[in-house]
């Protein structure tokens, strides 16, 4: 099999990297090399219509990403991404955790008051089969966990499309960005 080609899904998939991150919602203004991505995350820009830089896989795994904390009104953090109507996710701003899951558009949203002092949060997610863990930890030396969701979307059997999301329900625009990525497939699969 060559190098760049793409097999179905059913076939073996390869460690997942920063390069195989691709956007749906695209910013206007962005950066991407092999190590980060950055961006402008415009004003106005609500799940699922904001950028999302999504990966997919289908074997068990674990994947850490390093993630900027977004300001108040703004969110950053993973997603579960199927479709526009069904998508699970977890985001931090300064002052807030939001969680926020869609099955075949019937969504629901909650958001908790916060206070974080860090710029970054590294972010865990925890795929087992159908079933896939959100966590995430402010403290990046020796990172302690913290499980913020549980779900199973219709769809999610055979392969995932996961990655960081950044919203912005104010009008301001704000900096933010990917800064690393570590993918592990889990043993014995």
């Amino acid at each position: 099999m060559e190098k760049n080609t793409q097999e179905a899904y059913t076939a073996s998939m390869k460690k997942v990297m920063m390069r195989d991150f691709r956007w749906l919602g695209k910013p206007e203004i962005w950066k991407k090399d092999y190590r980060e991505t950055t961006l402008v995350v415009e004003g106005k820009t609500e799940l699922p219509s904001c950028p999302l830089l999504l990966a997919v896989s289908d074997e068990d795994f674990t994947c850490q990403l390093l993630i900027d904390v977004a300001p108040a009104g703004g969110e950053s953090g993973l997603c579960i991404y199927h479709s526009d109507l069904s998508f699970c996710a977890a985001g931090l701003s300064f002052d807030t955790l939001s969680v926020h899951t869609s099955v075949r558009g019937y969504k629901t949203e909650s958001h908790s008051p916060l206070e974080l002092h860090t710029k970054q949060v590294l972010w865990k997610l925890d795929r087992s089969g159908e079933s896939v863990k959100i966590f995430y930890a402010t403290e990046l030396e020796n990172p302690q966990f913290i499980e913020v969701m549980q779900s199973s979307l219709p769809g999610m059997q055979r392969a995932i499309s996961f990655g960081p999301y950044f919203s912005n329900r104010e009008s301001k625009p704000f900096d933010s960005g990917l800064r690393s990525v570590r993918y592990a497939k889990k043993e014995g699969q």
